[in-house]
């Protein structure tokens, strides 16, 4: 089985915007970062995955898939979650 996940990602300061009455502002960034980790650690340890291509316009993503090894795809648009 060959299987690509596919990992859209919004730009961390516009991310997890719904916990706004639970989470200041200032700490969704480092939420959003810290949940693209985690997605990866746990994507590369799939025997199921063959691929894995962070799609996004966010510098730190390009920076956390290079470092996790895996494909990145610019989206300087932020198309969204369909269009990636």
């Amino acid at each position: 089985m060959h299987a690509t996940a596919i990992v859209p990602i919004k730009r961390f300061d516009r991310a997890k915007s719904r916990l706004s009455d639970s989470a200041a502002a200032s700490h969704r960034p480092a939420i959003a970062k810290a949940m693209l980790n985690d997605v990866l650690l746990g994507l590369r340890e799939c025997r199921l995955v063959d691929r894995i291509v962070v799609v996004s316009g966010e510098p730190e993503a390009r920076e956390l898939a290079e470092e996790a090894g895996v494909d990145f795809i610019d989206d300087p648009d932020d198309c969204g979650h369909s269009e990636a």
